[in-house]
């Protein structure tokens, strides 16, 4: 099997996915979707290399983002829509492995339900805020390194935190 990084070193993709469609990106390439928001309720998956999603595109139905590595790159005039249907829903359950970035132009803000980072070998879930990487210009609590750019990721929910009320 020839690996498609040799041949395929950049690819733009003005497609859709939609229904319950799935990407994994698994080789050491460029994927550049743009023009066209995906409505597909499956998973977006980066391994290793790097998803880009540009003007015009979106995941916008997903409900599970994986960066396991590699980079997925949420472009100019994107970050509203690149995980939920407008700006501020999203549906979006984002795990963040070692190894793996997001990073997010400046000036975008990117939505998330979830955001779920592996730190020492556990996942955790990051609380209720916006976050960014180094270049985002926040507070030490809401710099992460997976998170790279001078934009910011809006983590809407946590559902281990709350309110507890007991009734006896």
């Amino acid at each position: 099997m020839k690996s498609l990084g040799h041949y395929w070193s950049d690819m733009l993709i003005p497609l859709r996915f939609t229904g319950a469609a799935s990407l994994v990106l698994d080789a050491p390439v460029t994927l550049s979707l743009t023009n066209h928001p995906s409505t597909t309720t499956g998973t977006l998956e980066v391994r290793q290399g790097t998803v880009k999603l540009l003007s015009g595109a979106g995941w916008t139905a997903v409900t599970n983002v994986v960066v396991a590595g590699g980079t997925l790159a949420v472009g100019p005039s994107v970050g509203a829509t690149a995980f939920g249907p407008e700006q501020g829903k999203s549906d979006a359950v984002m795990r963040v492995a070692p190894g793996g970035v997001v990073e997010i132009a400046e000036g975008e803000t990117a939505y998330v339900r979830n955001l779920i980072v592996t730190e020492n070998g556990k996942e955790r879930y990051k609380n209720v805020g916006v976050y960014g990487g180094v270049d985002a210009g926040l507070d030490a609590a809401h710099t992460l390194s997976c998170l790279a750019g001078k934009g910011r990721l809006h983590v809407q929910h946590n559902p281990f935190k709350g309110t507890m009320i007991l009734l006896y």
